[in-house]
């Protein structure tokens, strides 16, 4: 009996958003998956944190493309996560909708549900980092590797932060400005 799948989950991360989840047993595909769009190119560090489980995560871009996945290994990362088996990725993403899978240990990427069942090799899965270009194949479900799982389920939370880089202009500014002050700040101290 094939698995319920939920809807997409929609998300909208800006400077910090927190979503808490849980993989339900019931489920037996290992992995949710969740929407968001980006209305401005950024810089974004998306975690997974789970006590549960070992935690994974797979991104796409709007049209379905494998960009990234991690598993534990956590380089492609700005902050380290808490547990070694938590899961993070940092990319410089442009303005879209992306797709995000959050899942168990292990889990791929398939060009369908038809797939995912007969346990066809997965075209992308959470070993990859982050790709140096998008996958031809179109994410059609995310789960486990194997198929249908026996996962363990559990609680998890899903951490998206915006690294805030200021734009160059805006850094000639700042200097520029701060060098100004001070020189007003010397000139008043010499005046008095």
């Amino acid at each position: 009996m094939p698995p319920t799948r939920r809807p997409w989950q929609p998300c909208f991360p800006r400077a910090r958003t927190q979503v808490d989840g849980t993989l339900e047993l019931s489920d037996r595909t290992g992995a949710d998956l969740f929407a968001f769009g980006l209305a401005t190119p950024a810089t974004l560090t998306i975690q997974m944190i789970s006590s549960d489980f070992d935690a994974n995560l797979l991104l796409y871009n709007g049209l379905g493309q494998g960009l990234a996945g991690d598993d534990d290994d956590d380089s492609a990362c700005a902050v380290a996560p808490p547990n070694s088996l938590d899961s993070c990725l940092t990319l410089a993403l442009a303005a879209g909708n992306y797709f995000l899978a959050a899942g168990e240990n292990n889990i791929g990427s398939f060009e369908s549900e038809a797939d995912f069942l007969a346990s066809v090799t997965d075209f992308m899965d959470n070993d990859f980092g982050i790709l140096s270009a998008p996958t031809l194949e179109i994410l059609g479900f995310a789960g486990f590797e194997g198929g249908l799982s026996d996962p363990d389920g559990g609680a998890y939370t899903l951490t998206f932060s915006e690294i805030l880089v200021p734009e160059p202009g805006t850094l000639w500014v700042l200097t520029v400005s701060a060098l100004g002050l001070a020189r007003l700040r010397r000139a008043g101290s010499r005046a008095r």
